[in-house]
């Protein structure tokens, strides 16, 4: 087992160092203009406007191209004009960067509360600052820490020692997870409403609604006595394989059917959540030069944002930043270095920053060992393995 997880981890590991590479190899370090003819002047560009553009050559030629002598993109329209490397981290505002880092403080107190009102919904009473605390050691594993063991792992050991209810106080975690992505998914879709007279949006907000009432039905089914009766919920969790502990998450779960005040909260508190996420990305966006607007972040920062939460890189590094590029070069191709460098600036400002907290309550605190963390992810490995080989003993049963 360790062997295996050990694997998947140099696996993810060597995804991370791939993606960077091949993203180092996209980037310039100077402005790049495409002509109609072929040619590609490297340099700064020093003007850029409605009839063309001037930039210094490397060799400090001063070159004045016209438009019509730019190459544009063909699905967008846009002059293919690539900005530098050394050109967008010129733009930076630090006095922003730093406003921007400290703000987004809000951020985890909304988080800690929406976790606080699951677990006081199962009768659980921790305090906001003691779970404040579990929030940031949470971030130091799920964004420095090279290993196995996530974030959500720990949280998990933490609140369960604490906990008198070990399987409603994990359920509580992984609720979190799914109130957050709620959430970033229903901010998308209000997001891209702004934008459906792009027809490159319109396919994403038909998809976004079909997931969120997939959702949507899935919990209604669980929460209602009256769905649960037509659809014949109990029946199905009896026969389902790991029975008593598949009935104590489902009592777990159906607790909230009478605390629906404390789920619409937390939908709530994801919401500002994620507003905060994506003005903080707006904010760091204009200070880099990525030429987007306001209504195209709220589209498409949470897309991006859920491709990097993916398990194949080690904390996302490499696959978030080719989806900011990828996704915010398709509104001009010209956003393809500083989106990176957003991707980039966005995760050191906000998480990495905010992950040095869970290292100063890491070390003045408890400190789980590694071999109780291992023992609960092998808990948990060996929850969902017995499952599958009890659900195919059952299958074989019902063949023969």
């Amino acid at each position: 087992m360790v062997t295996r997880r050990r694997m998947l981890q140099l696996l993810r590991v060597a995804v991370s160092v791939v993606l960077i590479t091949l993203i180092l190899r996209t980037i310039s370090l100077r402005d790049q203009v495409e002509c109609t003819d072929g040619t590609v002047l490297v340099g700064t560009v020093q003007r850029q406007d409605g009839t063309g553009v001037t930039i210094r050559l490397v060799g400090g030629e001063l070159r004045e191209v016209p438009a019509e002598a730019i190459a544009q993109d063909a699905e967008t329209g846009a002059p293919k004009i690539r900005r530098g490397l050394l050109q967008v981290l010129r733009r930076v505002d630090i006095r922003l960067v730093v406003a921007v880092t400290l703000g987004y403080g809000v951020v985890y107190v909304l988080v800690a509360t929406r976790w606080r009102l699951l677990l006081r919904a199962q009768g659980m009473n921790f305090g906001l600052g003691e779970l404040l605390r579990l929030v940031f050691i949470g971030m130091l594993f799920n964004n420095i820490m090279l290993g196995s063991l996530g974030g959500d792992v720990v949280k998990a050991y933490y609140v369960a020692r604490r906990a008198p209810q070990k399987t409603a106080a994990v359920l509580t975690v992984f609720l979190d997870r799914m109130l957050g992505l709620l959430g970033l998914m229903t901010l998308c879709l209000l997001g891209t409403l702004t934008n459906l007279g792009d027809p490159r949006f319109r396919s994403l907000f038909l998809q976004l609604t079909i997931l969120l009432l997939v959702v949507v039905a899935g919990a209604a089914v669980f929460l209602s006595r009256s769905l649960r009766r037509v659809f014949q919920v109990e029946g199905l969790l009896r026969r389902l394989p790991f029975r008593e502990t598949v009935a104590e998450l489902d009592r777990a779960f159906s607790i909230y059917r009478d605390h629906k005040g404390a789920v619409v909260a937390g939908f709530l508190l994801s919401i500002g959540v994620h507003l905060t996420v994506v003005t903080a990305n707006w904010l760091l966006g204009r200070s880099l030069g990525v030429d987007a607007r306001l209504g195209h972040y709220f589209s498409l920062v949470p897309v991006a944002l859920a491709m990097a939460a993916l398990p194949i890189s080690i904390a996302g590094w490499g696959v978030g930043e080719w989806a900011y590029a990828g996704l915010f070069s398709r509104l001009n191709p010209a956003n393809w270095t500083a989106a990176m460098a957003l991707s980039v600036l966005f995760r050191v400002s906000t998480a990495m920053v905010w992950s040095l907290l869970g290292a100063v309550f890491l070390i003045v605190g408890e400190r789980p060992t590694r071999a109780a963390l291992e023992q609960e992810l092998a808990q948990e490995e060996k929850f969902l393995e017995s499952v599958v080989r009890e659900g195919a003993a059952g299958g074989e049963g019902n063949d023969g």
